[in-house]
This record gives C-alpha cells, sequence and structure tokens, in this order.
C-alpha cells in the first residue's frame, strides 16, 4: 500500500502478524472519484499491543551484561522503543487500511498519497499520544465487464504445398553431410582457408598466419565476388575487414584470428589459399532420416510432410491466437468505458517517478488509463475463472523451456533439470516472468472458452502483413509509453518446437 517503512533486519523477525480491529476510520469526499481517508489510532488502543511487542524482544534479545530474556523493558524501551513503536503503528495502520478498503468494497487506483495536512508524526515512546494520518485516495465504482457476447475471428493459416517442401528440404540440409568437392566456388559452399599476412604484395617473413572456414553465404557480398568462380588452391589478395564490413576490429580477430595476441592489430592485408571446397549434401531420404527427423511413427515421404505440414500449422496457430488475444482485448477496452480520478492520478504518478514532466504525463495519459483499466478488467477476470499460479507451474514451465532450449531430445528422464530448476527459482525476477505470462496464457485459454469464435482461412502472406502491422503498432505504444504494463502482451511464450 506504499505506507509501511520497514525497519532493519535487527527487527523483521520479532513481530506479529495479527489485524488490529480497534482504530476510527473516516471516509471524506473531495472531488469526484477522491477523497480523504483519516484514520486515528489513540494510545489505549495500541499500548497493550506495543507491551506485548516489548516483551517479546525482551524475551529473545541478548544484550552485552544481560543473560536472554532478563534484559530490563525500560533498556529495550531506550534502544529500541521507537523502532518498535513505529513498527506497530504502521503495520496496524496498513492493515486497517487494507481492512477498510475490502469491507466498504473500494477500487482503489494507484496508492494513498499522504495528505498536505497530515500532522507531524513523532515515535516517542515515552510521550505516548495519538496517531492521526490522513491520506488522499483514488478510486472506480464497481462495474460489470460488457463485450463478451461479440463473435471473433480466429485465423487460419492455409500452409502452402511449397512451404512444406521448402521446410523439407531445410531439414535434409540441417541433417546432411559436409562433403568436399572438386567443382568451382559458388555461394552455396563452406571454405577452408589457409591465411597469411602480406606486406608490399609478398607473403610477410615471420608474418601472422592463420587458418579457418567460412561460409560463403554469410559474408558481404563484395566478399563473396572475390571467391565465386575460384577453385581449391587458389589465392585470393583482401583485406579481411571486406568480408564484414558493419563489424568491428574485435569481431574480425575472433572470427579469424582466434590466436592472435590482444595487443596485435588485425593485418590489413592477407593472402587466402583456398584448402578445401565442401558442400553441405543433403540426408537422404531413408528409414534413418525419418528416424531421426521425425521418430518411430513417422516412415513415409508423404506422413513426413504432413508432420511438417501440422507443426507449421501449431506455430501459426499461436501467432494467430496472439493476435485474437488482442482483439479481445481492444474490443473490451472499447466497450468498457470508465471515468478516472485524472488529477489525483496525475498527482500519483508524479509522486512515482519525479522527473517525470507535466507535459510527458499529460502525453501518456489516455495509454495509462487504458492499461489501468485493463488491470482492473484482467483482476475481475482472474477471479472469475479462478486462477492460480503455483510454484509448481512456474517450475513446469522452466523445464519445459530447457527441455525447448535442447531441441526436444531430453524426452526421458529429466531429473537431471532439478538443480538448475531450483537455482533458476531463486531469480525472483524470472519467477515473476513466468508467473506473468503462464497467468496470461491461462487467462486468454478462459476468455477464448467464453467467446464465440468463427475460423477465418487466410493465406500465409496476407496473415504475415497482419502479424507485422500488429507488432509495429505494438512497438509504437511501447515507444511512446513510459510506464511498464502488461497490456498488448505477446501471448507467444515458449511455443517454438523442434521437429
Amino acid at each position: 500500500m506504499g505506507v509501511r517503512v520497514p525497519l532493519s533486519a535487527l527487527f523483521l523477525n520479532i513481530f506479529t502478524t495479527t489485524l488490529y480491529d480497534f482504530m476510527a476510520v473516516t471516509f471524506t469526499p473531495t472531488d469526484p472519484l477522491q477523497g480523504t481517508l483519516t484514520i486515528q489510532i489513540t494510545e489505549s488502543e495500541y499500548q497493550p499491543i506495543l507491551n506485548k511487542e516489548i516483551a517479546n524482544y525482551k524475551s529473545k534479545a541478548q544484550l552485552k551484561g544481560f543473560r536472554k530474556g532478563k534484559t530490563s523493558a525500560d533498556l529495550i524501551k531506550k534502544l529500541y522503543g521507537g523502532a518498535i513503536l513505529q513498527e506497530v503503528i504502521e503495520k496496524t495502520l496498513q492493515n486497517q487500511l487494507m481492512e477498510h478498503i475490502r469491507e466498504n468494497k473500494m477500487q482503489l487506483l494507484g496508492q494513498p498519497i499522504g495528505n498536505e495536512n497530515q500532522p507531524q508524526i513523532s515515535y516517542d515512546i515515552f510521550n505516548p499520544s495519538e496517531f492521526k494520518f490522513i491520506f488522499d485516495i483514488g478510486y472506480a465504482h464497481e462495474f460489470e465487464i460488457k463485450g463478451l457476447d461479440k463473435t471473433f475471428s480466429l485465423n487460419k493459416v492455409i500452409v502452402a504445398e511449397d512451404k512444406v517442401d521448402e521446410q523439407f528440404e531445410n531439414l535434409r540440409r540441417r541433417m546432411g553431410e559436409l562433403k568436399e568437392v572438386d567443382s568451382t566456388v559458388t555461394e552455396d559452399h563452406l571454405l577452408s582457408i589457409k591465411a597469411n599476412e602480406l606486406e608490399d604484395g609478398q607473403i610477410k617473413e615471420s608474418g601472422i598466419e592463420t587458418e579457418f572456414s567460412m561460409w560463403l553465404s554469410q559474408i558481404d557480398d563484395a566478399g563473396k565476388d572475390l571467391f565465386i568462380g575460384k577453385a581449391k588452391g587458389d589465392t585470393v589478395d583482401a583485406d579481411l575487414r571486406l568480408l564484414h564490413p558493419e563489424k568491428d576490429e574485435a569481431f574480425i580477430k575472433s572470427k579469424y584470428f582466434t590466436k592472435l595476441d590482444e595487443g596485435t592489430a588485425v593485418p590489413a592485408q592477407v593472402r587466402m589459399t583456398i584448402a578445401e571446397v565442401k558442400i553441405m549434401e543433403p540426408a537422404e531420404v531413408n528409414e534413418d532420416f525419418f528416424q531421426r527427423g521425425f521418430g518411430s511413427e513417422v516412415t513415409t515421404l508423404e506422413a513426413a510432410k504432413e508432420r511438417i505440414k501440422e507443426e507449421l500449422e501449431r506455430q501459426y496457430l499461436h501467432q494467430a491466437e496472439a493476435l485474437l488475444f488482442r482483439d479481445i482485448q481492444g474490443h473490451l477496452l472499447d466497450v468498457n468505458k470508465m471515468d478516472m480520478p485524472e488529477s489525483f492520478l496525475k498527482r500519483w504518478l508524479k509522486t512515482q517517478d519525479p522527473r517525470l514532466t507535466d507535459q510527458a504525463i499529460e502525453d501518456d495519459f489516455p495509454d495509462f488509463t487504458q492499461n489501468l483499466l485493463w488491470t482492473m478488467m484482467r483482476d475481475k477476470f482472474l477471479e472469475k475463472y479462478n486462477i492460480q499460479i503455483t510454484s509448481q507451474d512456474i517450475r513446469n514451465r522452466m523445464r519445459q523451456q530447457f527441455l525447448n532450449y535442447l531441441g526436444g531430445m531430453a524426452l526421458g528422464d529429466t531429473s537431471f533439470l532439478d538443480g538448475i530448476i531450483d537455482k533458476s527459482m531463486k531469480n525472483r525476477e524470472q519467477v515473476e516472468k513466468l508467473h506473468d505470462e503462464i497467468l496470461t496464457d491461462r487467462l486468454f485459454d478462459s476468455l477464448k472458452g467464453d467467446v464465440k469464435l468463427e475460423e477465418a482461412h487466410i493465406a500465409e502472406e496476407e496473415f504475415k502483413a497482419l502479424m507485422e502491422a500488429a507488432r509495429k503498432d505494438s512497438a509504437e505504444r511501447r515507444k511512446k509509453s513510459h510506464h511498464d504494463h502488461d497490456h498488448d502482451h505477446d501471448h507467444n511464450h515458449d511455443h517454438d518446437h523442434n521437429h
């Protein structure tokens, strides 16, 4: 709630989490959807709790000169009383503030902000007094979500046969074998090169030497032109930087001069001798190819291509679902308009980042309120569908991701991943990211079952154009926004699997 100020680690473990139900809480409207909450805590209300916490600390404290539990209460008060009093008051305040909000079903927006008339607070345990806290709040009215009665289109991509054939040939090449050939060099060849440093057009005595291999398809066009049409034994004199003009010196050194000392510069010119010309010969289409590429269930060319087609359709379906989720979000935001406490929210945004200018807040405010509205709707959906994410759900998602990284090969005993997952679970940022991904996926699955869908068959090129337009729009939104929201969430996390 932005209210509690945590104490040092010395005190964090000595307090209970009891709710204190005794304060006077009053709400005063000030503007539409805005008001002040005033919370008063009298000495008679907090003193018994304070005494209990001091006694609790006294029983655990072990100060120099005293046996454990024998430190006097007066000394505890003198040394730590102000901090203990502050913790008691702030924990009580926080719990009661939240309780009041729950009991009155208030949909708070942002967080409470200290009112300008807030009295000075002094946590003096030897001069007990009444505590009074005044907060400005902004809130929204209760609402019911409209718009789920619309029929949405789910694009089903028609995968062309030539696309399937292309993927099949790509798989043959990936599973193929490198073989040396005597033909002249083309863009499809892998060249083994021996290079010598040049000086005045001649091989430099005791100059730099290196050996490397390179796919001609992976170098710049100017570099390709130097080699195409050559043959084994031919030489090419050039600056290796010509092969990758957009890369820096460090890249050239790491790729072509792996044994070069750190302080030694890349030679200006080298003579490259073609030692070998190789080509990736596609794998023969036979029983071994089907087994390695698709598993035991696929034994024919037709079945292999059908499997590839299904995989492509599956990948397109995940992308189509991302577009569908985006459409549902957009429609719900369009039909569920809501008044907002604008002046409060703009003030609250300034408290979150004092660097924000009034103009920046004004420019971003429409997008901010849309994200705020979506967050409120999302929370309602999570409650409606009873969506809860457990630590085991996150561990399962991690396991699946690691298996995907391994190319789907580790399909047997995966216990070797347990240690890696245990370590990853300690990474709070990663855990929160996966939590949000799983939550969004389940929210979408629930929403998809709550709306009417009609399939729309669409060609690949048309679908790619839709995806590109959506990506550009999302990128533009992110560029404009200074805030971190989950609107326009890309519903496409770990759906890329190998055959």
